[in-house]
């Protein structure tokens, strides 16, 4: 019987915001979105970690690419927010789990500032918030899908794990955890149903 429910951020919960930021940062760096986006993409891995900071991030993207550097203190901040669009179907059907008596969790690989602006949020449905970069690992590396276990007090096969990318999804079933790969709301809904639990 599924008696927790853990959240991806980006993707599920929110718009996936990567190519919006990727664009938003290449408009402020007046290079390609396309000549940008390896190298972010490629760097992002690391930041996500917390195996660099944004100013290394930023360091070395732009050697790379041999443009200036950002004058703003945090381009990801600032590209974040510009392009946050939250699902809102998806937040309220968290909120009926947590209300119902399900534990909540956000697992989420993420940098240092969406996590800031998480707390600015203040969002009441989720009794955990589990962020790569402040553990030093993301998925699918098992060792976090561990740490928001034992914060939730769970047992795997109790939990179930929604996330829009097949790969942390399958990583998510080796720990024992039910785990379903985010489409649609909709179709979220008919599968939690599917599930027997109450919606």
């Amino acid at each position: 019987m599924i008696k927790a429910v853990i959240f991806d951020w980006g993707g599920v919960l929110i718009d996936n915001p990567v190519e919006e930021m990727i664009t938003f940062a290449a408009r402020m760096l007046s290079v390609d979105p396309d000549l940008l986006r390896p190298s972010y993409l490629r760097y992002k891995l690391l930041l996500q970690d917390g195996r660099i900071s944004e100013k290394m991030f930023w360091d070395h993207i732009c050697g790379e690419l041999d443009v200036a550097k950002p004058r703003i203190s945090s381009l990801l901040d600032q590209s974040f927010r510009a392009v946050y669009r939250e699902r809102k179907d998806v937040f309220a059907l968290a909120s009926r789990l947590h209300r119902r008596g399900y534990k909540t969790a956000l697992l989420s690989n993420t940098e240092a500032p969406s996590v800031t602006f998480f707390h600015e949020k203040k969002y009441s449905m989720f009794d955990e918030a589990v962020f790569s970069c402040l553990e030093g690992v993301s998925k699918p590396d098992l060792r976090i899908y561990g740490t928001v276990l034992d914060r939730l007090g769970a047992q795997p096969h109790t939990v179930l794990f929604i996330d829009d990318s097949l790969e942390n999804v399958r990583s998510a079933e080796q720990t024992g955890m039910v785990a379903l790969l985010f489409k649609n709301p909709s179709r979220l809904r008919r599968e939690l149903l599917a599930l027997s639990m109450e919606i």
